[in-house]
């Protein structure tokens, strides 16, 4: 007989003896793990700051702060004509 199937026989023969951590082991490989909760919050369990920049320039700006590349901002472009008929 293949050892996981021996293995898996052993397990489930502890746990029918009331081996908790059995018990345990078997929960979690049928039922999956539970879910752990984590909460996140700022200072003081207040909510997280965050700061956007409120311009395409200081966005892009930003970014290249980030990435630690240089850049020259962008300038916006013109809007198309209106097409007449």
């Amino acid at each position: 007989m293949p050892k996981d199937v021996l293995i898996a026989r052993k397990l489930i023969s502890m746990a029918l003896e009331g081996n908790l951590d059995a018990i345990h082991e078997l929960a979690d490989r049928v039922e999956g793990k539970a879910r752990q909760r984590i909460e996140q919050s700022g200072p003081d369990g207040g909510p997280i700051p965050y700061d956007l920049p409120n311009t395409r320039e200081a966005l892009e700006l930003r970014i290249a702060e980030l990435l630690g590349t240089p850049t020259t901002p962008t300038k916006p472009s013109a809007r198309p004509a209106k097409r007449t008929k």
